[in-house]
């Protein structure tokens, strides 16, 4: 550590301490610091220069929120945490971006350097700014929606709303407020239906699609909800039932991500494969994003117990002995 000369580097270093120990050389300009003592302190290795603007007050590594404050000093005044970078900020774990995500308003003319992502955007609002939030980030509502838009896949963009909803960061009903100011993007209506899943009834949703996923799929028609005894006595239901062929289809709503229902689930499932049939899990935002990859999978797996898929596909088989 370096001795402290002067009170301005007193409230400089203080304002780093706000920061995470990161400053911006504008913030040290308004507290009466001149440009060459912040030039001293990098010359001397007692603190580092990132970028155009960003100075840490230390020369190791930074930790993610000091590269989260150094890439908002260097994208400009008008510039906070978007998006997966500004979740991580509130507390989303599972989801950290390789580089911060920063978003400016549209007019703004952000600096764009290396080892940020800066959208100019004209969905950029302050009043879905946090007010009190450090580093400044979007609120979770806003931030969940620009992250699921901005995602690669479809399927990456609906898990992001479902673990903002599953680590208690934001209510599903907020994100669906959030979501009704997006009037066109291409996934629009099939994120608003993800949405609905995790506010309820998921579970049942998600079986009415998979039965009629598989129906155009030309799969054998299943039974639905088959009632079933587990070794303790207690009345189960299958989900999915492909009795001829002993395939179970367990459809996995968003209650099954928790941990507690995940055991519960688990002890299910091993009763049913003890019993000699073959299970599938079909998470229910896999139906929501690319069901076709799981209806292969059951297609497969019928294949391999016996099914030839020549029947109609609203045709029953003929039930054989188990």
């Amino acid at each position: 550590m370096y001795v402290v000369s002067t009170d301005r580097d007193r409230d400089l270093l203080e304002q780093a301490g706000r920061q995470d120990g990161v400053v911006s050389r504008a913030q040290a300009t308004r507290l009466g610091v001149p440009r060459w003592r912040t030039r001293w302190y990098v010359e001397t290795e007692r603190w580092q220069r990132v970028g155009r603007q960003a100075l840490v007050t230390h020369t190791g590594p930074l930790t993610r929120r000091q590269l989260m404050w150094c890439a908002l000093f260097n994208t400009g005044p008008h510039a906070v945490l978007d998006g997966l970078s500004a979740l991580e900020a509130a507390g989303l774990r599972g989801y950290e971006p390789a580089v911060p995500h920063v978003i400016a308003p549209k007019g703004s003319r952000p600096w764009r350097r290396g080892g940020v992502s800066v959208l100019e955007s004209r969905r950029f609002r302050r009043a879905d700014v946090h007010p009190l939030a450090l580093p400044p980030r979007m609120t979770v509502e806003a931030a969940a929606v620009h992250a699921a838009l901005r995602a690669v896949t479809l399927r990456h963009a609906a898990a992001i709303l479902a673990a903002v909803v599953q680590q208690r960061l934001a209510p599903a009903g907020a994100l669906q407020g959030a979501f009704q100011s997006v009037r066109r993007h291409r996934w629009r209506k099939p994120l608003l239906a993800v949405l609905a899943d995790v506010v309820g009834g998921a579970h049942s949703i998600h079986e009415l699609d998979f039965a009629s996923l598989a129906r155009r799929a030309g799969l054998p028609e299943p039974d639905r909800q088959v009632p079933r005894f587990d070794s303790s006595g207690r009345r189960r239901y299958l989900d999915v039932d492909y009795d001829a062929w002993r395939v179970t289809v367990e459809i996995d709503g968003m209650p099954h991500l928790e941990v507690l229902q995940a055991i519960d689930d688990a002890v299910r499932q091993n009763d049913i494969v003890i019993g000699g049939r073959r299970v599938l899990r079909m998470p229910g935002l896999l139906l929501r994003t690319d069901p076709a990859i799981g209806l292969d999978q059951v297609r497969r797996l019928l294949i391999a117990q016996g099914w030839r898929p020549t029947a109609r596909p609203s045709q029953r088989p003929n039930k054989r002995a188990a």
